[in-house]
């Protein structure tokens, strides 16, 4: 068992997808004791999200300035991702 795990929090965050890491970024920001799961041991080094909705582009946008623009910066264009039916 992790050592992590062996303390007390406030706040478990289970998943390290677009929500946990912005809720993670957010409870750090207002200093609240939290750990983060995920069942990955290493960082994946590919985007995993293939969807980011509105509301979590606009929380990374007025909390997260520099990591929002840095995804910005990754997206590729629309016509490289839709699929014709």
């Amino acid at each position: 068992m992790s050592r992590a795990l062996l303390k007390k929090y406030d706040v478990g965050i289970v998943g390290s997808g677009p929500v946990g890491l912005v809720l993670s970024g957010l409870l750090n920001h207002y200093g609240v004791s939290h750990v983060l799961i995920d069942r990955r041991v290493e960082p994946v080094l590919q985007p995993q999200a293939h969807f980011l909705n509105a509301r979590t582009m606009e929380i990374l946008q007025s909390n997260f300035h520099e990591a929002h623009k840095t995804l910005v910066g990754m997206m590729q264009d629309s016509d490289k991702w839709r699929y014709d039916y």
